[in-house]
């Protein structure tokens, strides 16, 4: 029986010379493939004939293949999103204008990092998603919850140990003590749609979008 299944990532970098020639580097290892996620955006018309609907045309417009991985490291970083290295192995963020790097970007820097630590920010929902290990530095939780406070209790909400002083937060680093196994629930209650099939679901999709009996296809 096939298996379904999702692995060995690769990718390639593309040059173009003067004449509009593109040229494909050797291949690359990206990284450990985790998740796929496809959606897919069509341009639909249709023909009219004898008082009724003859013909349904659907084309293809655009679509967006989304991959989960693991760790792409700093060099992948750099070459998918055209960020820079600096001297310190650290990705930054070009400017849109293609300017000097100007800022960080916290989305590129997340697959590059072995730990979270933030306070009261929604960046950890793209960090459970690459199961990323997380602090809580919430010095300040009193007052921030008398001024703002949260839609939920914020201590059975966060994915990860809460420290409230520096010597708590150096300490937890020093010794690992992230309180890991928070992140999976936390994945799982707030991406309940991702069960582990993407493939088998974008197979599924492509066979309904082209019409292709279910049998036609392998799974």
């Amino acid at each position: 029986m096939a298996t379904i299944g999702l692995d060995r990532l690769y990718y390639a970098k593309i040059t173009e010379d003067a004449s509009g020639e593109e040229t494909y580097a050797s291949p690359v290892q990206l990284a450990k493939a985790m998740t796929a996620e496809l959606s897919v955006e069509l341009a639909e018309a249709t023909l009219y004939a004898d008082d009724g609907a003859a013909e349904i045309v659907k084309e293809f417009k655009s679509g967006t293949l989304s991959l989960g991985v693991d760790d792409i490291g700093a060099t992948a970083a750099s070459d998918l999103t055209g960020a820079t290295i600096d001297k310190n192995g650290v990705v930054v963020s070009a400017s849109e204008d293609g300017g000097e790097p100007d800022r960080y970007d916290v989305n590129d820097l997340l697959f590059v990092s072995s730990v979270l630590i933030t306070d009261y920010s929604s960046v950890v929902y793209e960090a459970s998603i690459l199961n990323l290990p997380m602090l809580f530095y919430a010095f300040d939780l009193e007052s921030y919850c008398k001024e703002r406070d949260f839609y939920c209790d914020y201590a059975s909400f966060v994915p990860g140990r809460i420290v409230r002083t520096m010597e708590e937060l150096t300490h937890a680093l020093q010794t690992e003590d992230y309180q890991q196994e928070k992140v999976a629930p936390f994945y799982t209650r707030n991406f309940d749609a991702t069960a582990g099939k993407a493939t088998q679901n974008v197979v599924h999709f492509a066979k309904e979008l082209l019409h292709i009996p279910t049998d036609h296809l392998p799974l």
